[in-house]
């Protein structure tokens, strides 16, 4: 959470748009992010709930980048299934959205909703009013 936190303070500072994803993010960290004006913070969870997918997932990779090397997850492969259901209890501990990545093009629908919605909370403006 130290490197994150650095980069959430300078995104603040500098006030611009950023988005910090993967495994390292821990859910503690959210909480450490102020709500310094316009500050939007909007957490999401992906997670791949079947261990064969994932497995695919990995063997997958490694076809695509070689730098990506399946067997270099699939070593540790109980590690990161243990890690995985961690963050995602806390997500569901700390009722953060996961949505379930097994369709690219429905977790970009989903995610789009969860975000779409966060943010019909925060602003009540019209169309009308954004757009004149």
């Amino acid at each position: 959470t130290v490197p994150c936190e650095a980069v959430i303070k300078r995104s603040l500072r500098e006030k611009t748009s950023l988005i910090i994803e993967g495994v390292h993010v821990q859910h503690e960290l959210i909480g450490k992010i102020p709500e310094i004006g316009d500050t939007i913070t909007i957490p999401i969870t992906l997670a791949v709930l079947n261990r064969k997918k994932l497995i695919d997932r990995f063997l997958g990779r490694g076809e695509q980048i070689d730098a990506r090397r399946a067997d270099r997850y699939l070593e540790h492969f109980d590690s990161i299934w243990h890690l995985q259901s961690y963050l995602v209890s806390e997500a569901d501990r700390l009722h953060t959205p996961i949505i379930l990545n097994e369709n690219k093009e429905q977790v970009i629908r989903d995610a789009m909703g969860t975000i779409v919605d966060h943010l019909s909370k925060r602003f009540s403006a019209t169309p009308e009013e954004v757009f004149g």
